[in-house]
């Protein structure tokens, strides 16, 4: 019978601390693609719904971190209105979210990920 990880032990932190890296990287790849399926923008509130949708339950300041991050890259604009923040894909952003263009600080696309984006971007335009 296994322990229970403790967060308190060095072993149990540096597991802890490996696992919230790789959710973030992966959050900022998500965030990438669910631009690409908005058309290449999409405001704050609804990134947050998606990321729910596909079970994924961040806090509105890790989505704002890996929104900023992904600024700070030069892969999105942040946009802010009166009422809402908007986020806007670049071009550059748009090569990482298909994969063209890796950076270690974003879960790898892979190439069916990129196809099945296709598929559900060409159903929203078909709408």
């Amino acid at each position: 019978m296994s322990t229970p990880l403790d967060h308190r032990t060095l072993e149990g932190a540096y597991l802890l601390k490996s696992a919230q890296e790789a959710t973030v990287r992966v959050a900022r790849a998500w965030l990438l693609r669910f631009l690409r399926w908005g058309g290449g923008a999409s405001n704050r509130l609804l990134v947050g719904v998606l990321f729910e949708d596909i079970g994924l339950r961040l806090s509105h300041a890790t989505v704002d971190e890996c929104a900023a991050w992904l600024a700070d890259q030069g892969y999105i604009r942040i946009e802010v209105f009166e009422i809402t923040t908007a986020y806007r894909l670049t071009r550059l952003g748009d090569d990482v979210a298909r994969g063209i263009v890796v950076n270690p600080g974003v879960e790898p696309i892979r190439l069916c990920d990129v196809e099945a984006d296709e598929t559900v971007i060409n159903g929203l335009r078909a709408r």
